[in-house]
């Protein structure tokens, strides 16, 4: 599928809205979290040993075996984890610089269509089609209280290379689905279409593209207002 933006609907000018990327934001949250758990995991090893002979005890039917042990392995994998994202992140903005979204509207509603194009300051070709995915996630109370990211809608559309230059733009069209759920602000509660309460709901635009190495991709945040809203 070869979106193509819309053009400029007679009687106005057509009001465009930017976005940039969110690649960076999200690696420095990344490297942020990564430095937080890593530390608190050496400390978590460190302070036995400075503290006790024999701090750590292997054999779980030694009457000091700990469960504890397995903590700073715990934290050590989870912060690796987020290491790994921001180091993938941090490459991704060297190598590509910081992507830009333009939106052919300021907002849209469900059952509207989102067109645009995709832009990146850095030229590149890559060895296959540019994929495009627009999902709505919303957070979900788990019964045991934690929250998890649940996929309301999810659209993907494929873009050829030859019909796209990343510095002039890639372009994508989706429609937003009637009774779809609109954007909420962190911590706001949202009220589906059947009445039922959940958690914030954000709506998420991700391209990528392979490439020999490292492959190109980029985020963005899409607004969705309420049917009943109109556009500021």
């Amino acid at each position: 599928m070869n979106p193509r933006p819309s053009a400029t609907p007679a009687g106005g000018e057509l009001r465009t809205r930017e976005v940039g990327g969110g690649t960076s934001f999200h690696a420095s949250i990344d490297w942020m979290v990564a430095v937080l758990i890593l530390g608190a995991a050496l400390a978590a090893f460190t302070y036995p040993v400075l503290k006790y002979d024999d701090p750590w005890v292997f054999d779980p039917y030694d009457p000091e075996f700990s469960p504890a042990i397995f903590v700073p392995v715990f934290l050590f994998v989870y912060g690796g984890k987020h290491l790994v994202t921001a180091i993938r992140g941090t490459l991704l903005r060297r190598r590509f610089g910081e992507s830009v979204a333009h939106f052919d509207n300021t907002a849209v509603k469900p059952g509207e269509a989102l067109r645009g194009v995709i832009r990146c300051p850095v030229h590149f070709v890559p060895t296959g089609d540019y994929e495009i995915r627009l999902q709505c996630v919303q957070k979900i109370s788990a019964a045991n209280g934690n929250l998890r990211d649940s996929i309301r809608e999810e659209q993907t559309i494929h873009v050829s290379p030859q019909f796209a230059d990343p510095r002039k733009g890639i372009p994508f069209a989706f429609t937003i689905p009637r009774g779809a759920l609109s954007t909420t602000v962190p911590g706001m509660r949202a009220i589906d279409m059947l009445g039922e309460p959940g958690d914030e709901v954000r709506w998420i635009l991700e391209v990528k593209a392979p490439l020999k190495g490292l492959n190109y991709y980029a985020i963005f945040g899409v607004h969705v207002i309420p049917a009943s809203e109109s556009a500021a």
